[in-house]
């Protein structure tokens, strides 16, 4: 059995060795050397910044968690930082909406048990109504598809599965009241027009494979994680308040307490 000591002094020396060997035959010159500086497009350039003790590209942060503590928006990806502006964004969707010439509106009426807590006196609510702007011109396949989701009250009896206060609300799956159901309509992303910049967006979730299903989201607040990957088709135009009433409602592990039914939903004509 080859000693502890043995196994060490090897494995030191081949860890000294690595990029001699990742260099092959050339011999890389003296790192913190000033009269032999490293070539800027070497490979020893490259190893060096890879192994040197400051760590890999991603951990530097390009001064990312600076802007954001200075509340300049953006975020950090893969070592480098994305300006993101909610109210610029947030603009840009007020311009694509007045491309409407007749604006389509839906509308989902909520109900549910009491308030969601344990002094609950079990009565359930009023029907609480949300109405919803959709931006038909600028996504009229995906937009027709919700239409023809709340005009054939197929939403109707669902539940509200799930409940992040910090992004949104999800509702939608037919087939499951937990959001795992598998999608029974679905329709191609016709592209990400929209931003989720600020609360009340309303936002198809995508299957993962070029294609949106029958569940939804309303944004709670900015969410720009799920830009390029939710298709935003509409905002809230009245009734953000039930939204926030479901916000209050005790939840475990996002699901809440009590069921949150769709009563019905239609299309709202002018």
């Amino acid at each position: 059995m080859m000693s502890f000591s043995l196994r060490f002094s090897l494995r030191s020396s081949f860890i000294s060795k690595r990029p001699l060997i990742l260099l092959r035959n050339s011999t890389p010159p003296a790192i913190n050397s000033k009269k032999n500086p490293l070539p800027s497009n070497s490979t020893t350039t490259a190893l060096h910044r890879s192994f040197s003790a400051g760590g890999s590209r991603g951990t530097r942060g390009h001064g990312w968690l600076q802007r954001y503590r200075k509340d300049e928006g953006g975020f950090h990806l893969q070592g480098r930082y994305h300006y993101w502006n909610g109210k610029d964004l947030s603009s840009e969707n007020g311009n694509i909406f007045a491309l409407e010439k007749k604006m389509t509106k839906a509308f989902l009426d909520f109900s549910w048990d009491g308030d969601g807590t344990e002094e609950s006196s079990g009565e359930t609510t009023a029907q609480r109504r949300i109405c919803v702007e959709l931006a038909s011109t600028a996504l009229p396949l995906t937009c027709d598809h919700f239409s023809k989701l709340c005009n054939g009250k197929t939403y109707s009896s669902t539940m509200v599965d799930h409940i992040e206060k910090n992004v949104g609300v999800c509702l939608g799956d037919l087939r499951s009241s937990v959001g795992k159901g598998l999608p029974v309509l679905q329709s191609p992303v016709e592209g990400f027009f929209l931003s989720h910049a600020g609360p009340g967006i309303v936002s198809m979730m995508s299957m993962g494979v070029d294609g949106v299903d029958s569940r939804f989201i309303i944004t709670t607040e900015d969410a720009p994680q799920l830009d390029g990957r939710f298709v935003a088709i509409g905002r809230v135009q009245s009734g953000m308040e039930v939204v926030e009433d479901m916000c209050k409602i005790f939840t475990r592990r996002g699901k809440p307490s009590v069921d949150i039914k769709v009563v019905d939903c239609g299309i709202l004509e002018e």
